[in-house]
C-alpha cells in the first residue's frame, strides 16, 4: 500500500508546484508515502512530528527436502521525489523508519544424521514494521525416520511485533523432535530498518533462504534530500 500525494491532490499538476505536508504529533502513517510523480522543479516541504513507517517483510518458508525460501524485503517509509525536485525534510520531532526484512527459511535435511528420511526446517521470522511481517511456515512433518521415531516438525517463525514503539523482528522457527536432525532453523526477522537473518543450512548441500533486505526510511529515486533537522538515529532508521 502507499499514500500517493498525487492521488490526494486529485490530479497530476502540469506545472511545478509547492507541496507542504505536515504530519502532526501522534499521527502514524502505516504505508509508504509516495512523492515520485510530482512535475519537475516542484518543491516538497515535509514537516514530520509523527511516525512514517514501512511495512515488515514476510519470513521465508522452511523446506523439507530442498533450499529454504528467501525472506521478503521490508517496506520503504517514503518514496522521495525524482531528480530535479526540491525535497526539504524537518524531522526533529518525528520518526521515519523503514520496515525490517524477513528472516530466511531453513533448508531441509536428511532427518537423522546419516539417515535417509527428510527432516523439516523452520520458517523465518517476520520483519518488524508498521504492519508486522508475517511468519514463514515450517515445513510439514515428513513422517517416520525408518526407525519407528516420529518425524521432526519444523516450527513456524513468529510474527513480528508492530507499532511505533516496538518493531522487534519475529524469531525464526526451529526444529522439534530429535536433536540429531540436520535441517536448518529459520532466520530471525529484522527490527526497524534492519535486514533479516538468513535461514540455516541443511544436509546434502541444501542452503537456507536468503535474508530479506531492510526497508529504507526514504528511497530517493534519483533525487536528494535537504535535511532541515532530524536526519540521524533514532529519528531515521533504514
Amino acid at each position: 500500500d502507499s499514500f500517493d500525494v498525487i492521488t490526494e491532490i486529485g490530479t497530476t499538476p502540469s506545472i511545478p508546484v509547492t507541496v507542504n505536508i505536515t504530519i502532526n504529533t501522534g499521527i502514524i502513517v502505516r504505508e509508504s508515502m509516495d512523492l515520485r510523480d510530482l512535475p519537475a522543479s516542484s518543491t516538497v516541504n515535509l514537516i514530520n512530528n509523527g511516525y512514517l513507517l514501512g511495512l515488515g517483510g514476510q519470513g521465508g518458508n522452511g523446506h523439507t527436502t530442498a533450499n529454504g525460501l528467501a525472506g521478503g524485503a521490508g517496506g520503504n517509509a517514503v518514496f522521495g521525489p525524482a531528480t530535479g525536485r526540491t525535497f526539504n525534510v524537518t524531522n526533529a520531532n518525528g520518526r521515519i523508519w523503514g520496515g525490517g526484512g524477513g528472516g530466511g527459511g531453513g533448508a531441509g535435511g536428511d532427518g537423522l544424521i546419516g539417515g535417509t528420511e527428510p527432516a523439516s526446517a523452520g520458517g523465518g521470522g517476520g520483519g518488524g514494521g508498521a504492519g508486522a511481517g508475517l511468519a514463514g511456515t515450517g515445513a510439514p512433518d515428513d513422517g517416520d525416520w525408518g526407525s519407528g521415531g516420529d518425524g521432526s516438525n519444523g516450527n513456524a517463525g513468529t510474527r513480528a511485533l508492530s507499532g511505533p514503539a516496538n518493531g522487534t523482528g519475529g524469531a525464526g522457527g526451529f526444529l522439534s523432535g530429535s536433536p540429531n536432525c540436520d535441517a536448518g532453523d529459520g532466520g530471525a526477522g529484522g527490527d526497524w530498518g534492519t535486514a533479516g537473518s538468513a535461514g540455516g543450512n541443511g544436509s546434502g548441500g541444501n542452503t537456507g533462504g536468503a535474508a530479506g533486505a531492510a526497508g529504507k526510511a526514504i528511497e530517493l529515486g534519483g533525487g536528494s534530500i535537504n535535511w532541515i533537522s532530524g536526519s540521524g538515529s533514532p529519528n531515521v532508521k533504514g
